[in-house]
């Protein structure tokens, strides 16, 4: 800061206070013109003007565009079923809007390259490392957040909600802020504008390393669908491309610029940081506990219902970090004012508001038109204001063309060049991943079971039951309706009535109920229900496959019913599926199985399916001998 220039008298119409911003001829305070853009209020939903402050003097519309453009890109992929290209572009959508905004505006003396790299890649490796650490790592053999039971949705996963809820807000929250804070430590860059950039720079980097991690699953064949359901895949798309980096972004804002603090220096780890931390995990954990509970509603309803609570969420995080920028230039004039000093970018020489144009007073830190401070403008704008006038040489001829000083700047006239930037950068990532996903496509359509790998022998059944040990799980054990068992060897379990199944070592039941059973093991799910009324095949297969929707498996696809002869048993079938398990949490997981559909003797009906992630069944494999035990074994019972 520097001694301060004495303001001549305020010209005529003056609405604001050159040096303070406050509003003249009311209160003095100033509570709905927000500072870096008073045709707005300071409570409002703008993410340009709150999230790229530098940009809302000059060039506002320039990043709407951008953004809205950015945004429908992969929705219109999304709603035509490229959901390998619809979701590498949501995930860049705000971190190439940033990128180029921090670019554009260059906020720093230097060409700030580097730094927006450094910010923007270091986040981005952190966020990759963290999320394959509790995707593929800690919830590696979950497929879902929760527990699923005959109906659909069942009980709480609790591990997964300890994992996703707690685990991955804090751990994350605190992994987004090791760069933008170690920046705002140096004296280049410990303004509070500075250190809200960085962390909403780094925020929406970690969020698209996290969507592109959670999805990478649909680099596969589900990378093109043929009738996606619009509804649910939009809603999951507009999470990645605005909400969660929204939330992540504004959440680091605020924690960050409340470690740079006001004025000169860095306020570092005292209260205001810690309060600005407490807020920003507040939200996250708030964010991804809505999210978890959320997917617990079945199909389009909860991905919608997710989006909107994430929304929510993202509008108060925005709100308050308006409040909090706005406050904080308008206190750090005031501080400057009262102790005679000037601010680095008060107006000096010919200088014109970055907003509305009109000329600015010679140490003014707003514009006494329209209110705007001084810091709203790119780098040039700021150089400009601030810079002495200096005798200028007089041209040979008349010109039109702008001078260095004494005329209000243009910086609008680059917005085609930023536009067509961000969108360049979204079609490439989006183009990478879906050449990505036909690359490692596969089969068209879900082989039948009856390939080999799965064989049905209800004679083998019966002797594995024979030499099984004589340990029978009830289904209603010690009258609490489950009995949940660890694998120590080989067990039988009762289905229901005289209908019994061998569950091999290696798999657990996680849930039994009378007429009904699942088992995990190996990564793969085994289900076995009894229909106790009489039915039909057909009707076996039509509740099963919405069974499955209703469980969140979208995008069914299903191989042709072949039907099957079978001793004993008045009628069977059997088909096999895939489809995606996709939640906004747990992101894109190609699932595959298969289902087997009996008639029995008395008409009444038995089904039993499996469920298990892309390529885990393979020839000789555990899980495979698994299966061929249980199906078999409940095959002799029926």
């Amino acid at each position: 800061m520097t001694e301060t220039t004495p303001l001549p008298d305020l010209p005529a119409g003056a609405r604001f206070d050159p040096v303070t911003g406050a509003e003249l001829g009311g209160s003095g305070e100033r509570r709905r013109s927000f500072a870096l853009q008073p045709g707005e209020p300071v409570a409002s939903f703008n993410l340009v003007s709150s999230l790229m402050p530098l940009a809302s003097g000059s060039s506002p519309q320039t990043y709407r565009w951008a953004l809205g453009l950015g945004i429908l890109i992969p929705v219109v992929a999304g709603a035509l079923g490229f959901l390998a290209f619809a979701f590498v572009a949501a995930a860049l959508v705000v971190p190439a809007v940033y990128v180029v905004y921090m670019y554009d505006v260059n906020q720093w003396e230097d060409q700030p390259v580097g730094v927006v790299l450094g910010a923007v890649g270091a986040a981005a490796a952190l966020g990759v490392g963290f999320t394959f650490l509790w995707h593929a790592g800690l919830l590696g053999d979950d497929l879902a957040p929760v527990d699923f039971d005959g109906n659909g949705s069942g009980s709480i996963r609790w591990t997964s909600f300890l994992v996703l809820v707690l685990l991955v807000p804090v751990v994350g929250e605190v992994l987004k802020q090791v760069g933008p804070i170690l920046l705002a430590r140096l004296p280049k860059f410990d303004d509070m504008i500075d250190g809200l950039t960085f962390g909403v720079a780094a925020g929406a980097a970690f969020a698209a390393a996290e969507t592109i991690v959670v999805n990478r699953g649909l680099f596969s064949s589900f990378g093109r669908v043929d009738s996606p359901d619009a509804g649910f895949w939009v809603s999951l798309i507009l999470s990645a491309a605005v909400v969660k980096p929204l939330v992540y972004g504004a959440a680091t804002g605020i924690a960050v610029a409340s470690f740079s603090g006001l004025g000169a220096g860095y306020d570092g780890f005292r209260p205001g940081y810690l309060r600005g931390l407490a807020e920003a995990l507040a939200a996250n954990i708030l964010f991804q506990a809505g999210l978890f509970f959320t997917a617990r509603v079945e199909g389009t309803g909860g991905a919608v219902l997710g989006l909107v609570w994430g929304a929510l969420i993202a509008t108060v995080l925005v709100v308050r970090l308006r409040y909090l920028l706005h406050y904080a230039v308008l206190e750090a004039a005031l501080e400057a004012g009262s102790a005679g000093v000037a601010l680095k970018d008060t107006a000096r020489g010919t200088a014109y508001c970055p907003s509305c144009e009109m000329p600015l007073l010679a140490g003014a830190n707003f514009c006494v038109a329209c209110g705007t401070s001084v810091r709203a403008g790119s780098k040039v704008t700021r150089a400009r204001n601030r810079t002495e006038d200096v005798d200028l040489p007089v041209p040979a001829r008349p010109t039109l063309r702008t001078q260095p000083a004494g005329v209000a700047p243009r910086d609008t006239r680059t917005s085609p060049v930023v536009v067509a930037a961000v969108v360049a950068a979204i079609l490439v990532g989006g183009v990478i991943g879906q050449v990505a996903a036909a690359g490692a496509g596969g089969d068209n359509q879900p082989t039948s079971p009856q390939d080999g790998t799965i064989t049905l022998d209800p004679d083998s059944g019966s002797e594995d039951l024979s030499r099984a040990p004589a340990v029978s799980l009830g289904a209603l054990d010690e009258g609490a309706g489950r009995a949940p068992q660890a694998a120590g060897g080989d067990q039988i379990v009762t289905v229901g009535g005289d209908v019994l199944m061998l569950v091999p070592k290696g798999f657990k039941v996680v849930d039994q109920e009378d007429g009904y059973v699942q088992v995990f093991g190996n990564k793969g799910y085994f289900f076995a229900y009894l229909n106790p009324k009489k039915t039909t095949l057909a009707k076996l297969v039509t509740n099963n496959l919405t069974g499955l929707q209703n469980m969140g498996v979208a995008d069914l696809e299903i191989s042709e019913p072949q039907t099957l002869s079978v001793t004993g048993l008045k009628g069977a079938a059997t088909l096999s599926f895939r489809g995606l398990l996709a939640t906004q949490q747990g992101g894109s997981i190609p699932v595959e199985g298969f289902a087997y559909y009996f008639i029995r003797a008395d008409g009444t009906g038995a089904t039993a399916f499996a469920l298990y992630g892309k390529g885990a069944l393979k020839p000789k494999s555990k899980l495979v001998t698994g299966y061929n035990v249980m199906l078999n074994t409940l095959i002799s019972t029926l």
